[in-house]
């Protein structure tokens, strides 16, 4: 039978509606509504009320240490601290219970104690959740220092440092962060549930701290090498990948071939290049307290020799010079002193040197500073006669600079009241021959390279063997060696100026953009940068280097502060 819904007024005023058949009239569907309306209700039962069980001990203290009573208007700070580590120590502790065996320790007892630790947490911080906050976090930081003390009283056993020490170190360090992470993470899981989990986590962030923090520490405090620091003392530019090194400096060389940018690079590793020829030119003048040019090549070579020829005929009218006997020892002893010097060649050179000096002293055994330099000047020819020579004459040749040598120590020993001054001289004079020497390597290119520099160096190191050279020790050697790891072996020319306005101008703005930290004042910028930082960030990259908590403790940290 079909229904549909009727509304009609019940007898109290209010709107009903009933579902009847199709068709019915009006009064039969009022007479069922008063009907339904005047029946009796069912009675519900009436709920019976609950009585509260009486509160355990356990729970009459939790309820206790969650709403402690504080002193009105006097906050306090080390209490909750205090409080708040207490608490989530004790409830790391009953986490750690769980791993225990069912035997010495009842899961229920172990869920006591993380309730307790729990309730301490929870009550400390409606008193003061701050220094609550902090306590906890001291908690958690705990585990992962006994941990890495643990560790480190390991690596003091013989055995296991000797295992350990053949152990690359980043390798080494991410081991133990791993472990501490792990370890940490699994000892402030209260709950079995997802401790496997929470352990892996904590031993991956572990391990993957201690790359993230040495580039964190490496950006605060770059990790220069000797090399690079020892281009900085002497003020020499360098390109990014010249101070980074590895694969930066692997996408400079390659990157010199592109437009643009290329020739930026190439512009500023010139740049690096002037500036060590200037370095170069400081050895020479600085003795002297002249100035550094600022002309490369042919012309700063020139500056420097005018320099020490002044500083040298400003100081001789003020000599005097007498041979002494260790100077005609030295002469008589040339054959000892150059390595490959024949008998009959070095009793020659001997005699022709004698008979220089005596030719020219006054009756009083003496030689104005005037004539000394006449006598240098006749030795400086003959050794020129001999450059270029080889074998038995370039032997010959040598034994004249020797003579030179012992010439001027005998000058400073004449004048003990100018020897300092007179050593300066020298000293400059010896660095401004091996400039000279490089200088004439260089040929067209004007400036020398730090290869160029460091041949001349080895080819005038006058000792045995070279051995000042094959000991480092040699006069020039620090800057040279140095440099020749740091800058390039040759110049390129930026000769490429039909190949640059063969660009398109996607490959102008690609070029542009990227050669900002080859460019004047981008350069310095970039340096800068790369390589000065303030003692505060040296400060933080220290304690970024050597990681002292394991990563996976954040583990901990992120779960305090979901309430857990």
């Amino acid at each position: 039978m079909a229904e549909k819904e009727y509304t009609v007024v019940a007898p109290d005023g209010k709107e009903i509606t009933l579902i009847g058949p199709v068709g019915a009239s009006q009064e039969e569907v009022i007479a069922q509504a008063q009907k339904l309306y005047s029946a009796p209700q069912i009675n519900q039962p009436t709920p019976t009320p609950q009585v509260e069980k009486p509160q355990t001990r356990m729970q009459a203290a939790l309820e206790a240490l969650r709403n402690p009573v504080g002193v009105e208007g006097k906050p306090r700070v080390v209490g909750p601290m205090m409080v708040g580590a207490l608490g989530e120590t004790i409830k790391g502790a009953g986490a750690a219970s769980q791993l225990l065996p069912e035997s010495i320790i009842s899961p229920e007892t172990s869920q006591n104690i993380i309730d307790v630790g729990r309730a301490m947490t929870q009550g400390a911080s409606k008193e003061y959740p701050v220094a609550t906050g902090a306590g906890q976090i001291g908690s958690y930081l705990a585990p992962a220092s006994l941990l890495q003390k643990g560790v480190n009283a390991v690596k003091a056993v013989p055995q296991a440092a000797n295992i350990i020490g053949k152990l690359p170190s980043y390798a080494t360090a991410m081991g133990e962060q791993a472990a501490i992470g792990g370890a940490t993470s699994a000892l402030t899981t209260p709950t079995d549930e997802g401790r496997g989990t929470s352990t892996a986590i904590g031993a991956g962030l572990g391990a993957l701290g201690v790359p993230v923090m040495a580039g964190a520490s490496r950006v605060l405090s770059p990790l220069m090498t000797p090399d690079v620091k020892k281009m900085i003392a002497e003020k020499i530019s360098m390109t990014p990948g010249q101070i980074m090194g590895g694969f930066l400096k692997s996408f400079e060389d390659k990157a010199t071939s592109l437009p643009i940018v290329g020739e930026a690079i190439n512009a500023a590793r010139r740049k690096g290049i002037e500036d060590f020829n200037r370095a170069a030119y400081k050895r020479v003048v600085q003795p002297i307290n002249g100035e550094v040019p600022i002309a490369t090549g042919r012309e700063g070579v020139n500056y420097l020799k005018n320099q020490l020829e002044d500083a040298y005929d400003t100081l001789l009218p003020k000599l005097t010079f007498k041979p002494d006997a260790a100077l005609y020892d030295s002469l008589s002893g040339l054959k000892k002193n150059v390595a490959g010097l024949k008998q009959e060649d070095a009793l020659m050179v001997s005699n022709d040197v004698k008979d220089m000096i005596q030719s020219r002293i006054s009756d009083k055994g003496i030689i104005d500073g005037n004539t000394f330099k006449i006598v240098e000047e006749d030795l400086n020819k003959i050794i020129g006669d001999y450059k270029g020579s080889t074998g038995s004459q370039a032997t010959i040749g040598r034994a004249y600079q020797q003579a030179l040598a012992d010439i001027r120590e005998s000058l400073g020993r004449s004048n003990p009241q100018f020897a300092d001054e007179l050593a300066k001289i020298n000293t400059g004079y010896a660095n401004y021959v091996r400039i000279r020497g490089a200088g004439s390597r260089a040929g067209t290119s004007e400036v020398f390279t730090p290869n160029q520099l460091a041949a001349a160096v080895r080819s005038a190191d006058k000792s045995a063997g070279k051995g000042q050279t094959a000991t480092g020790q040699a006069l020039m050697q620090d800057l040279t060696d140095a440099a020749e790891r740091v800058l390039p072996s040759q110049i390129k020319d930026s000769g490429t100026a039909a190949r640059m306005l063969a660009t398109d101008w996607k490959d102008w703005l690609i070029g542009a953009a990227t050669s900002a930290p080859y460019m004047p004042g981008g350069r310095q910028i970039t340096q800068a940068l790369l390589t000065q930082r303030p003692e505060t960030a040296k400060e933080l990259a220290k304690l970024l280097k050597i990681p002292q908590i394991g990563t996976g403790t954040l583990i901990g940290a992120q779960r305090m502060k979901a309430g857990e």
